[in-house]
């Protein structure tokens, strides 16, 4: 089982030229639907925070991909240990990087 490939994003959805304003839609790049999140139970700020947050996910799993492959380097020095370093700093600036777009 996979996820749609790419990196998503939150967007307006409309159909016929008419906006839905009870639903945030969350799309690939080359504007597939994924998934939608309504405004009806949690309102418009939470439903924006959680399509924010599903919008994420591909880059979410590419961060911890990369974190685990950092993890898993035997023990090094050197040169490896540079690259390592440099794996891990670059996973969490990402990682950080993820929770501010989630956060707004």
């Amino acid at each position: 089982m996979s996820i749609t490939p790419g990196k998503w994003k939150v967007t307006e959805i409309a159909f016929g030229g008419a906006k839905f304003d009870h639903q945030i839609g969350i799309c690939s790049v080359d504007g597939k639907l994924i998934a939608t999140a309504s405004t009806i139970h949690v309102g418009a700020i939470n439903a924006e925070a959680n399509a924010r947050a599903i919008a994420e996910v591909p880059t979410m799993i590419e961060t911890l991909k990369a974190w685990i492959s950092a993890e898993d380097m035997p023990c090094m020095k050197g040169e490896e240990m540079v690259a390592y370093n440099e794996q891990y700093h670059r996973a969490l600036r990402s990682a950080k990087d993820i929770l501010k777009r989630i956060e707004g």
